[in-house]
């Protein structure tokens, strides 16, 4: 019995001192770690409450409890009901974080879109007719003549608001499809990077090859940071479904899916959101008539911002000093 309660009385002094950490630096400071941490311990309190209140009333143990429990209870109910902070905390760490955990399911994603996209850009714009197995010339033709003028002119803005949802509706397809057939062991989402790769590159290549390079390349490199990088951070949402389908580790199949589904849903919700921007930027800025080399600079902006987003938002001090995330098993 003694074991027991002196179990009871780490735990209470362990939900004392992180709620000290937490009440002091606040909840969007804390880690995902000390935050679950802090739930639980919250929670068994609650019941070792309950418990001392039908064995013992009028103890002293249940007025330190009762203490205990109301400063739990109101930093988590601020917790809950601060939906402006989960939304910050959202976007500037929990993310971020999530993009890292994928681990080796993020690289492998990269290769398995990037490695196709140059291969196939260098591949038709040396040799233009490759690019006819994907698409009929008239196709291809249509597509670079759209690239002939330039945007010198700029767009009106109707026509502008309606590319907008068009992109929106584009991307988030072809996002939708890297990561729900992931489902088919991986397999579905690596051929979803790699045709994606392939046509995307073969295409650029053509209109390159036809003469419009300045044209094309200053009107995607802009929302090509927040599209291109979208695209495989849901194809390394659906690698990590697959894998987890085929080897769950110790779990079972659907507790393997339960505990990690928030985590990739996490991804795949922030992958949204910069496919909404990518659209926005695509509709509004990369056809304006702004100059080449302006929207170069630009582009090199959002693309420096993306990586150093996703590489350190959200990292603790003792992770920034690792270098590196844990991954889940």
């Amino acid at each position: 019995m003694s074991n027991a309660m002196d179990a009871r009385k780490a735990r209470w002094g362990r939900l004392e001192k992180l709620l000290g950490d937490l009440e002091a630096r606040g909840t969007v400071k804390a880690t995902e770690s000390e935050l679950d941490e802090f739930v639980h311990l919250y929670r068994t309190a609650c019941g070792d409450l309950a418990k001392v209140r039908s064995d013992s009333p009028g103890h002293n143990i249940e007025e330190y409890l009762n203490h205990l429990v109301a400063r739990g209870h109101k930093l988590f109910r601020t917790r809950e009901s601060g939906s402006s902070g989960a939304v910050i905390r959202f976007f500037t760490h929990d993310f971020p974080a999530e993009v890292r955990a994928l681990g080796w399911h993020l690289w492998v994603a990269v290769l398995l879109f990037a490695v196709p996209l140059i291969a196939a850009s260098i591949l038709v714009y040396l040799y233009p007719q490759n690019a006819y197995s994907l698409a009929s010339p008239e196709e291809l033709e249509m597509l670079a003549r759209a690239y002939a003028e330039g945007h010198a002119g700029g767009r009106s803005e109707s026509l502008d608001t309606f590319m907008a949802g068009f992109y929106i509706n584009h991307n988030v397809s072809i996002a939708f499809q890297c990561f729900a057939t992931g489902v088919f062991a991986g397999i579905g989402a690596a051929f979803a990077l790699l045709f994606n790769g392939v046509a995307i590159g073969a295409i650029g290549g053509f209109i390159c090859a036809s003469g419009y390079t300045t044209n094309f390349i200053s009107f995607v490199c802009g929302h090509g940071a927040f599209e291109l990088t979208a695209i495989v951070l849901c194809g390394a949402t659906g690698l990590r479904l697959g894998m987890l389908l085929v080897n769950p580790g110790r779990w079972s199949r659907l507790d393997a899916l339960k505990i990690n589904s928030a985590k990739i849903l996490k991804v795949v919700l922030g992958s949204a959101v910069m496919l909404t921007i990518a659209a926005f930027i695509e509709a509004f800025w990369s056809p304006s008539s702004a100059p080449a080399v302006v929207k170069y600079a630009v582009a090199a902006v959002l693309w420096s911002t993306v990586i150093v987003y996703l590489a350190w938002a959200g990292r603790t001090n003792s992770q920034q000093r690792d270098n590196g995330e844990t991954t889940q098993p």
